[in-house]
């Protein structure tokens, strides 16, 4: 705590005593507090000062128009206890970062940002591995695509860089295998007329081959790292031009049939393409292969981008969730644990947070039995609602052409996979509806049904369905006495049965909506016939059998895809008590303030963001904010005195919306990188430390800008990197609306950047627009925070466009309203809505 503060009461999140004001309103917004859970979305408000009372105002945030209405996630829920942790956790989607084990012990690794300190490094000290193992990947999401930047050269230029794939054992099967090189700044193979075969498959091409594959996939390539493993080099080149700040290295590798399956692996430096290269996937399929680059003396080397072709998205539920269902990996993941004691009938659903509604789309489920006991989980597709059909659209201007138009290889494995038991046997469905419009079936009525592998039924009015249940086996040995675990699961729509011999395996759904077909495979194998008869709009869909003592999980297997956001300090929205160096800030005096807070030069109103944050010096426990405020925080004030502050405290207090959602998460300290990840379409915060998430909620809304907070003298912190994940869902679109300087009354103060409205007299009413017009269908959404209520309250509402300002919206003729004490007003008729609303 800076000197010369003086607080009073009880304690507020540093520790230190508080008025009894806002303590009172603390104690109140704590009594919802949750820890590592989705909270509720209403946040407790905390109290400010009082404002002139014959004054109002309201801040304009935003306006949405989008024609369908949006899917709410699972987390929407009252809290309930928390479930209980199982040790076991598989990471499917997983964000790609640099190996600290593979790379060399004199690279600095921060994050997904790599460097070279040392002015002179030997050869063996300059390999940066990325922690991604390309081949899961490639055959699972249909290819991977990496961009590397060259944030910096310290010591000047560097004559050439080597980057490709490496990996932890010699390929003798690579050794005299065809590669493909093109000309430098050339997009496609050397195509000459009569050019020899070494100009096409890595002989020696003469000046103008220059980018040939100089792998040696048998010789061993020494590496200081701390795993003490060699690196065997599969396919690389080295950058021809001098190499300078700001360039691009990428990497794509897409599967292809050549006669023979290939992995083609494309190597450009920027948009000149110097190695195209096919690697036989009959001599890899046994190889773990890492994206690697030689980091030279000063070179600073970050991900810029790594995506794949399939969608990424998240998991929800459309009825509700119970304490059994945990969310992981960002909510790619949903894992289900239960007791002896739950409730073993009916089925928990989740859908995907995309509707496709055309093209081809391929994706992949990790499924995992962690427990002693058989489990069922559903992987398929369900029938969507048209008129709330999201577009699936996101990622169209996010993936590189290169990836977009590829096309999906096709299963053309025989069915089931060898050594796995057979489809179990499938009947006639029963007529009771279960949880989610799953139609259970007794058992008895199950056995007497016949051999047949797939169930077609057509339920009016009801979604449809196609998929597979999967049945895990559990721990070998393990006594199944639960008659639960003897039922057949639910069927409804178009379903296949089969057994798992593994706790683990991977269902892989191909989804072609131009031929209306879907194909299901596990492990790469074809799982019986193709669905045929698919139509749009339709979604992803998971599901697990209820049941005591379950443990199970699926994920999506995918990379939680990246795109460099390059976020920056904004200096002018940094306190005078700063120091800005770059990335770097330290507070270095206290002449205005105890706490000093700076911004970013970017808020986001939409969209999924992560940013990272490490903490160079904390000079007390309880002196860093960490979070998102809006744009208008004043940068001399404590975090604390502010109405929906949202951050994590070092001390491990983390508020959202002004609510205390976490007291027991782990304290940050010097050294350690804080993450922040933004879902601005679900007004969602999760605060991860070391990459683990300490605390998540929802309820904060409005253009939210990315800010620390100090509190004491030498405090310092980086912004390591930022990024936007491109989530295959659709967002809510928010406009940028401000007030209109034309539609309002006289007596209507704006701010400079028309946002704020303040009403400068005790005229009434008194009217201002904003700048959106609605027209036509659709449902639209604005946002607008009450920053202070006059004793005559404020009417917030939708008019025609030529209403008179000098009326109040809700007259008669004047459009629809609500009114801050929770009555509604229509043409002019009041009644009694909700209850009253208050500062904030």
């Amino acid at each position: 705590m800076g000197q010369g503060s003086s607080k009073r009461g009880p304690f507020d999140d540093e520790g230190y005593t508080t008025s009894t004001g806002a303590a009172e309103a603390q104690q109140e917004s704590s009594r919802t507090a949750t820890s590592n859970t989705i909270g509720s979305p209403v946040a407790a408000i905390v109290s400010s000062q009082a404002s002139p009372a014959q004054h109002g105002s309201a801040s304009a945030i935003g306006a949405s128009q989008q024609g369908q209405p949006m899917a709410q996630p699972a987390a929407q829920q009252p809290a309930a206890a928390a479930p209980r942790p199982v040790a076991v956790h598989k990471s499917t989607a997983i964000i790609p970062g640099w190996s600290r084990p593979l790379s060399s012990q004199a690279l600095t690794i921060e994050c997904q940002k790599i460097t070279q300190t040392s002015r002179i490094a030997a050869a063996k000290e300059c390999y940066g591995v990325m922690e991604l193992e390309v081949m899961k990947f490639v055959a699972y999401c249909g290819g991977l695509t990496i961009k590397l930047r060259l944030d910096d050269l310290h010591y000047g230029p560097v004559d050439s860089i080597t980057w490709g794939l490496a990996a932890l054992r010699p390929c003798p099967a690579l050794a005299n295998s065809n590669s493909t090189a093109v000309q430098q700044g050339s997009s496609s193979p050397d195509r000459r007329a009569g050019a020899p075969p070494g100009n096409r498959f890595g002989g020696s091409g003469g000046s103008n081959s220059p980018g040939m594959n100089k792998a040696q996939p048998t010789t061993a390539v020494s590496v200081d790292n701390p795993s003490r493993k060699s690196l065997y080099s599969i396919c690389t080149t080295t950058t021809v031009a001098r190499a300078s700040k700001g360039d691009v290295l990428s990497m794509d590798l897409s599967p292809k049939e050549d006669g023979q399956p290939v992995i083609m692996v494309t190597l450009s430096h920027n948009d000149s393409v110097l190695l195209r290269a096919a690697l036989p996937c009959a001599s890899i399929a046994a190889l773990q292969m890492y994206p690697f680059i030689t980091v030279m003396s000063g070179l600073v080397v970050s991900l810029q981008e790594a995506l794949t072709p399939s969608p990424l998205f998240t998991w929800y539920s459309p009825t509700s969730a119970t304490a059994d269902i945990q969310m992981a990996d960002l909510d790619t993941c949903v894992k289900y644990n239960t007791a002896a004691t739950t409730n073993s009938n009916g089925v928990s659903e989740f859908h995907g947070s995309t509707t496709f509604t055309g093209g081809r789309h391929r994706w992949t489920v990790q499924l995992d039995n962690v427990g002693q006991l058989p489990g069922h989980i559903f992987v398929g597709l369900v029938s969507t609602e048209p008129s709330q059909a999201p577009s699936s659209s996101i990622l169209a201007s996010a993936i590189p052409t290169a990836i977009s138009s590829r096309m999906l290889a096709q299963g053309s494995h025989a069915a089931g996979q060898p050594g796995a038991a057979g489809p179990l046997a499938a009947g006639a469905l029963g007529t009771d509806a279960g949880p989610g419009g799953f139609t259970a079936m007794p058992a008895a009525q199950a056995a007497a049904a016949g051999p047949a592998t797939l169930v077609t039924i057509a339920a009016p009015g009801s979604q449809r369905r196609w998929g597979v249940w999967v049945k895990l086996p559990g721990a070998p040995g393990a006594a199944v006495t639960a008659p639960h675990h003897s039922a057949v699961p639910p069927r409804f729509g178009d379903v296949q049965l089969v057994e798992s011999v593994n706790n683990h395996c991977c269902i892989t759904v191909d989804l072609d909506l131009v031929g209306g077909y879907a194909k299901l495979f596990r492990n790469g194998h074809l799982l019986g016939q193709a669905f045929t008869g698919l139509a749009a709009p339709i979604s992803p869909s998971l599901a697990f059998l209820q049941g005591t003592s379950q443990h199970l999980q699926a994920g999506l297997v995918n990379i939680t895809k990246l795109q460099q956001l390059d976020l920056e300090w904004n200096p002018e929205a940094c306190s005078s008590d700063l120091r800005v160096n770059g990335r770097v800030i330290t507070k270095v005096s206290e002449v205005f303030g105890d706490y000093s807070t700076v911004l970013c030069n970017y808020g986001f109103i939409s969209g999924v963001h992560l940013w990272l944050v490490k903490v160079n010096n904390l000079s007390e426990p309880d002196s860093i904010f960490i979070g998102v405020c809006r744009g208008c925080m004043p940068l001399d004030q404590d975090p604390q005195d502010l109405r929906n502050r949202t951050y994590y405290l070092s001390n491990g207090v983390i508020r959202v919306g002004g609510r205390r959602v976490a007291t027991n998460a782990a304290a940050f300290q010097k050294g350690d990188i804080v993450g922040v990840v933004l879902d601005a379409d679900q007004g969602e915060i999760v605060f991860l430390r070391n990459g683990i998430e300490q605390g998540r909620a929802r309820g904060i809304r409005g253009r939210l800008y990315p800010f620390v907070s100090f509190d004491s003298e030498q405090d310092m912190i980086t912004l390591l990197g930022s990024y936007t994940l491109p989530l295959n869902r659709t967002p809510r679109t928010l406009a940028d609306m401000e007030w209109d300087t034309v539609s309002r009354s006289a007596d209507m103060e704006l701010s400079s950047n028309c946002l704020t409205a303040t009403k400068t007299s005790n005229a009434s009413p008194s009217t201002v627009c904003g700048t959106i017009l609605y027209n036509g269908l659709g449902v639209h959404e604005f946002h607008v925070i009450l920053d202070s209520l006059g004793p005559d309250g404020i009417w917030v509402g939708v008019a025609d466009p030529s209403m008179d300002p000098s009326k109040g919206v809700g007259d008669i003729g004047c459009g629809w309203a609500l009114h801050s004490d929770g009555d509604k007003r229509w043409n002019g008729r009041e009644e009694e809505f909700t209850g009253g609303f208050r500062n904030g």
